[in-house]
């Protein structure tokens, strides 16, 4: 009895596999993955291990998903404020990032105080957010930002 195989045999799996992605690749190229998946796509700034390199991640992150309105965002300042109750001295793979209105002489708001606007810790090697939920009181997936800023 002689055994028949009626499935592809391994070069022509290969070669099927390459043309279908060949195909795709325009279809993958023009599709925006900020638009059907939030968080997934970032990139990370030259200066990862440093404090303006974590600044920079949040910002292009919070200005990518449109979290807070432009013309806000010019009257806020970005300022490293840990909240792990260690020394500054120590090293850490993340920097908790305080977001700070800043209100001007002849505005409304007292200049003489800069009230907490957001915190966020950003993780220097992976570019992850996570953003810190006053009301659970611990730092929560960056997403869930998203999902309270639209309630």
């Amino acid at each position: 009895m002689r055994a028949v195989n009626h499935g592809m045999d391994g070069n022509r799996i290969l070669c099927c596999s390459f043309w279908v992605l060949i195909l795709m690749l325009p279809v993958l190229a023009a599709a925006d993955p900020a638009e059907d998946a939030p968080g997934l796509c970032l990139i990370l700034p030259d200066s990862l291990d440093s404090d303006e390199g974590a600044i920079e991640i949040l910002y292009n992150r919070l200005v990518a998903d449109s979290v807070y309105d432009r013309a806000a965002m010019e009257d806020f300042s970005y300022s490293i404020e840990y909240m792990d109750g260690c020394e500054p001295e120590v090293y850490r793979d993340y920097r908790d990032v305080a977001i700070r209105e800043i209100h001007r002489c002849g505005g409304s708001g007292d200049p003489d105080t800069a009230p907490i606007v957001d915190r966020f810790r950003i993780y220097l090697f992976t570019g992850e957010i996570l953003w810190w939920q006053p009301l659970y009181g611990e730092f929560v997936p960056y997403l869930e930002l998203i999902a309270f800023k639209e309630e």
